[in-house]
């Protein structure tokens, strides 16, 4: 009964993710996940790319590495087996620019993780072409030949979006934590030449 409820909704949740990419913003060439309307089309599709991957039973990629994230990372994934398509991480590949400012100092991404932000964004091409040759094929059903490629096309995407996910957020909390490090170490400075200006000349100030 659950699987046959799930094709009959499978047949509302594939035309409702087609009508989702059909409404993404693209500025530039470049979906927008930035504006106040390109944002909202860009949680729009997620959500629903989600919904019509459970209806059309695609297993799941592993999502065991968020257990390695810092607890304010792993408070973003209120599901830590689920899916949970973020925004922002999508936001993070289609806006890619390789570096992150924090407390006014540079850190640059890997080259690493610019190569899985690529491989998300080709996944999502391939989902969105397979998309299309479903919603404009003669029968349109989720079970024909285009739905097989369809459900091909979506499993590829979540592979590609767990390896970027964890390559990404892996990558900010060591951002953080070298960030941290240098502010710690700059507040050690700071200490140490306080204590100097403090002590009487001739003091020898013991390491």
């Amino acid at each position: 009964r659950l699987f046959f409820r799930l094709d009959v909704e499978a047949n509302v949740a594939v035309p409702q993710l087609a009508l989702a990419a059909g409404g993404l913003v693209v500025v530039d060439g470049r979906i927008d996940a930035t504006s106040v309307a390109g944002r909202r089309a860009c949680v729009m599709l997620l959500s629903s790319m989600d919904w019509a991957a459970r209806c059309l039973r695609i297993p799941t990629t592993s999502r065991r590495y968020r257990d390695q994230f810092t607890i304010n990372y792993r408070a973003l994934f209120p599901d830590l087996a689920g899916r949970h398509y973020r925004v922002d991480i999508f936001e993070a590949a289609v806006q890619w620019t390789g570096s992150r400012w924090v407390n006014g100092e540079r850190f640059d991404l890997s080259p690493e993780a610019e190569q899985a932000a690529q491989a998300l964004l080709s996944a999502w091409d391939a989902a969105s072409a397979a998309l299309h040759a479903w919603s404009t094929g003669t029968k349109r059903e989720v079970k024909g030949s285009e739905g097989v490629q369809l459900r091909e096309a979506m499993a590829a995407f979540d592979v590609a979006w767990a390896a970027f996910e964890r390559k990404y957020v892996t990558e900010l909390i060591d951002i953080e934590a070298a960030a941290r490090g240098l502010v710690l170490q700059a507040v050690k400075e700071d200490s140490k030449l306080r204590q100097m200006e403090q002590e009487p000349e001739g003091t020898v100030t013991e390491e």
